[in-house]
C-alpha cells in the first residue's frame, strides 16, 4: 500500500476508534481498550503493507457490493490465485477487513473494532453451510436503503422479511443455492416450526425448501446431501469457501416466488 495512502487510512481509523473509546466509562477499561485496538490495527496494516497482490476483489472505482456478491467474487479470485487463498487461512479476520472495506466502504477499525474472530471454513462436495447473519453495530452506516439487506452482514432488513421479494436472476448454481439459503433466513421470523426445522435439522429444511422453489431434491439438482449451520453472533462473522456444486438436471422456473408463498 502507498505510505500516503496508508498514513491517511490510519488517520481515519484512529479518528473511529477514539470515538467508540469513548463511548466507554471505566478509564481502566477504555485504556486496555485504546491499546489493544492500536496493537490490533497496527498488527492489520503490518499485515497489510507486507501483503503482496494488490487489492483483494479488484473492484471497479465506486462499485459496492452486499455479502452474498463479496463472498462469491472472493471465492472466485481464490480459485485464480493460490496466495490468495492462502492469505484467507492465515488471516481470515483482517482479509474478510480488508474485502469488506474494499465491497462497502466500510473502514476497516469499524470492521475490528466489532468482529473479533472470523472462522474460515470450507465446504465439501456435497456438504453446504447454511449462513444464519447477525448484524453488527459497525454495519449500520453502509446499509442502502434501496436494499433488501444489509451489505455487510447480509441479514435481511425487517421490512423485506415481512414482504418477501421474488426469487429473481436464478441464472447460476450459486444463485439458486443463495435463493434457497435467503428462502430459509428469511422463514426463521415466520413460524417457531420453520425456525425449530432449520435449527435442528438443517438438511431436511434445504431439502423441503428445494422441494418448494424448484421441484427437486437438492441432491438431484446440485449434489448437495448434507446441510450444515453456521451461525454468526455480533462479534463473529463466517467466511464461508464454496464447494463447486455442480447443476445435475435442468433447473426451471421456481414454483413459488415468495417465502411466504
Amino acid at each position: 500500500m502507498d505510505p500516503k495512502a496508508l498514513r491517511a487510512q490510519r488517520e481515519g481509523d484512529l479518528k473511529g476508534m477514539v470515538a467508540l473509546a469513548m463511548l466507554g466509562a471505566d478509564e481502566d477499561k477504555l485504556v486496555k481498550h485504546f491499546v489493544d485496538s492500536l496493537e490490533d490495527i497496527d498488527s492489520a496494516f503490518t499485515f497489510f503493507a507486507q501483503r503482496k497482490g494488490g487489492t483483494i476483489l479488484g473492484l471497479e472505482p465506486g462499485q459496492r457490493l452486499g455479502r452474498w456478491e463479496t463472498n462469491v467474487r472472493f471465492n472466485e479470485r481464490m480459485d485464480r490465485d493460490p496466495q490468495l487463498y492462502a492469505d484467507m487461512v492465515r488471516q481470515p479476520r483482517y482479509m474478510m477487513a480488508g474485502f469488506t472495506q474494499e465491497a462497502t466502504g466500510l473502514p476497516i477499525v469499524s470492521f475490528l473494532a466489532q468482529v473479533k474472530e472470523v472462522p474460515f471454513v470450507e465446504e465439501d462436495e456435497g456438504v453446504h453451510f447454511l449462513l444464519l447473519p447477525a448484524c453488527h453495530r459497525g454495519c449500520g452506516p453502509v446499509k442502502s436503503e434501496a436494499a433488501d439487506e444489509c451489505v455487510m452482514c447480509g441479514l435481511p432488513r425487517p421490512i423485506a422479511t415481512s414482504n418477501s421479494k421474488p426469487v429473481q436472476g436464478l441464472t447460476t448454481t450459486l444463485d439458486r443455492i443463495h435463493a434457497l439459503d435467503d428462502y430459509l433466513v428469511r422463514s426463521l421470523d415466520t413460524s417457531r416450526a420453520a425456525r425449530d426445522l432449520v435449527m435442528q435439522d438443517p438438511t431436511q429444511a434445504f431439502a423441503q425448501a428445494s422441494q418448494t422453489l424448484f421441484g427437486a431434491s437438492p441432491e438431484e439438482l446440485f449434489g448437495i446431501h448434507t446441510t450444515r449451520i453456521v451461525q454468526d453472533t455480533e462479534s463473529i462473522l463466517y467466511s464461508i469457501r464454496l464447494a463447486d456444486h455442480t447443476t445435475k438436471r435442468v433447473v426451471g422456473a421456481p414454483r413459488v416466488k415468495t417465502a411466504a408463498a
